[in-house]
């Protein structure tokens, strides 16, 4: 039996978890603020879920990650460009309305991993002007969705 840690068990990594689980796996999890759903073995923390692991999934948002380089710590670096360079060639109609659903459902969140994402480009003293256009209007998407949620 394989065994994965899922680092992360909000709305990406419960959904993960829970399909690792159907497809036989043995699941260890870790979140700061989600309790593990059923059938996952709750961590103490990130060594905790990964200890024994075969697989460590990272399903984190950018201010939870102490590393955004992962793919290239891992070595995985060249997959990581093919893979998606495979998804991008085979986008169709149903994978751009995909994106835009899913940015509007998680304009909350891709803001929160904007703001990261300006800090860390004026720390490094580049320019963060794409950047703060991005974080605005993820904001304004995130405020019209509580609006349509609320009525």
């Amino acid at each position: 039996m394989v065994t994965v840690a899922v680092l992360g068990l909000g709305e990406a990594g419960g959904l993960i978890s829970r399909d690792l689980l159907a497809a036989g796996a043995k699941v260890r999890g870790y979140d700061p603020v989600v309790r593990p759903g059923p059938g996952v073995i709750p961590c103490s923390g990130e060594a905790d879920a990964a200890t024994g692991a075969d697989l460590v999934l990272s399903v984190n948002s950018a201010a939870a990650a102490e590393e955004l380089t992962a793919a290239r710590a891992a070595g995985l670096e060249d997959w990581l460009r093919e893979n998606i360079g495979e998804e991008l060639a085979a986008a169709d109609a149903s994978f751009v309305t995909r994106l835009e659903e899913g940015t509007i459902r998680h304009a909350e969140r891709r803001a929160h991993e904007m703001t990261a994402a300006a800090e860390l480009l004026a720390e490094l003293e580049v320019p963060v002007r794409i950047t703060e256009a991005s974080l605005a209007w993820l904001a304004e998407l995130a405020a019209a969705g509580s609006t349509v949620e609320e009525a």
